[in-house]
């Protein structure tokens, strides 16, 4: 049986034009992703595609600062997926943050079914830190950067 995951992603950019890019790449994924993800499941990477980027998209929510766009520089996403795609879904994050090292992404992920919830922080395609509890208690600690 499979559960559900749903993650909130806030992501920080140094510019507005940054946040732009991110949130494009955030919806669309790499060409790294798409043949790693053809050699598991055994497929054409062109053929799966479209059904990758339905997994692995974050779909923009809200801005977190300022409301015009002109100068934004923080946007939130959101993402739902069923935890046998959980390794996919975070190589697509980790993906993106390399290719914008001075963003900061901020996600926070639970899983009601099992009670569990955690929080990563993510720089540079590496995750600066890190806290995961099966009892949800991880939403509970306040971001440490």
């Amino acid at each position: 049986m499979s559960n559900w995951i749903d993650v909130t992603l806030d992501v920080l950019a140094s510019s507005p034009e940054e946040i732009n890019k991110i949130e494009a790449a955030l919806q669309q994924p790499c060409e790294e992703l798409l043949a790693w993800v053809a050699q598991k499941w055994g497929g054409d990477p062109k053929e799966i595609a479209a059904d990758v980027k339905d997994l692995v998209s974050f779909d923009p929510k809200s801005n977190l600062r300022y409301v015009n766009p002109s100068v934004n520089t923080a946007r939130r996403f959101e993402n739902s997926f069923k935890d046998r795609c959980t390794g996919i879904v975070w190589s697509h994050v980790y993906f993106v943050s390399q290719n914008f090292p001075q963003a900061i992404f901020l996600a926070e992920y639970w899983n009601i079914q099992v009670s569990s919830a955690g929080r990563k922080v993510i720089r540079a395609g590496e995750e600066i830190r890190y806290v995961h509890d099966g009892n949800q208690q991880a939403q509970g600690y306040d971001w440490v950067l």
